[in-house]
């Protein structure tokens, strides 16, 4: 749907400017435009493409690596579903295993991010910081929430809100702006400030993990029955979401089985 409404949006941008140039130069300033038309598009083409297949690569690279992290885990007999262990143990024996894991391959970006979260989680945000700064030299955009909030469990308010702004200034998405400035007044324990912010963000758009994070304030807040009530939504959202991408699934699954079928009974004489 998108590229037919980018061809479509060619084609008027096309016709406007034939009908100018016929206009104003007759038939050649028509085919003068024609052709630098066919240039300007072929141009932004092929850029497209480029992006396209650096993206591919990025994902594969990315792929690539966290399958390599999970064998290496998993030969080191780590699971972290392991109920016998807490959530701050599983973190500490992970990031045992990060640094053991980068020793041989340090320029696993997979593994480097993963050591920056389970460094916040431990309350190493110098240290979680120092690696995203790192990323985020290669990435610009990507590590910014995550810079924002080490600098917030650190104490820099201002620099934490000054990142959550220029990044959002660039992707947009209002909604998440005011989330991700809640989360950083929720790190700062500036509770009224982050229930305001998810308030804002939960009227744009009402996400169910916004109103998750909101029942979590209310509670801190005592008000309990509030925080109940944005619970029970949560729980509401999460599984109308889930049943909405399980259908998806589904419909995509049937699609391809049917694809599958049409080719096996069409093209039968062709397989040895």
């Amino acid at each position: 749907m998108k590229h037919n409404l980018d061809y479509l949006y060619y084609i008027l941008i096309l016709i406007f400017f034939i009908a100018t140039s016929y206009y104003r130069s007759g038939i050649q300033g028509v085919i003068e435009t024609i052709i630098i038309f066919a240039i300007i598009v072929g141009f932004i083409y092929i850029i497209d493409i480029k992006t396209s297949k650096d993206s591919e690569k990025s994902l594969a690279k990315y792929y690539a690596e966290r399958n390599e992290y999970e064998k290496f885990l998993k030969n080191n007999d780590f699971d972290e579903y392991n109920k016998d262990l807490s959530k701050e143990d599983k973190y500490i024996k992970e990031l045992e295993l990060c640094n053991k894991f980068l020793q041989e391959n340090p320029k696993n970006e997979h593994v480097l991010e993963r050591k920056a979260m389970l460094c916040f989680e431990l309350g190493k945000h110098k240290e979680s910081l120092a690696i995203y700064e790192m990323l985020s030299n290669k990435q610009t955009l990507l590590y910014n929430r995550e810079r924002a909030r080490c600098y917030a469990a650190l104490g820099d308010k201002k620099t934490a809100l000054e990142i959550i702004d220029g990044y959002f200034e660039i992707v947009g998405g209002k909604d998440m702006h005011y989330y991700e400035n809640a989360v950083i007044y929720k790190i700062l324990k500036e509770y009224d400030n982050a229930l305001k912010n998810y308030t804002l963000a939960i009227k744009i758009k009402p996400e169910f993990y916004y109103y998750e994070d909101r029942a979590e304030i209310y509670k801190i807040l005592g008000e309990l029955d509030k925080s109940e009530a944005d619970f029970k939504k949560y729980e509401e959202l999460r599984d109308k979401y889930v049943e909405k991408i399980n259908k998806e699934r589904e419909k995509e699954s049937n699609k391809n089985n049917k694809k599958d079928k049409f080719l096996n009974n069409n093209f039968k004489s062709l397989k040895p």
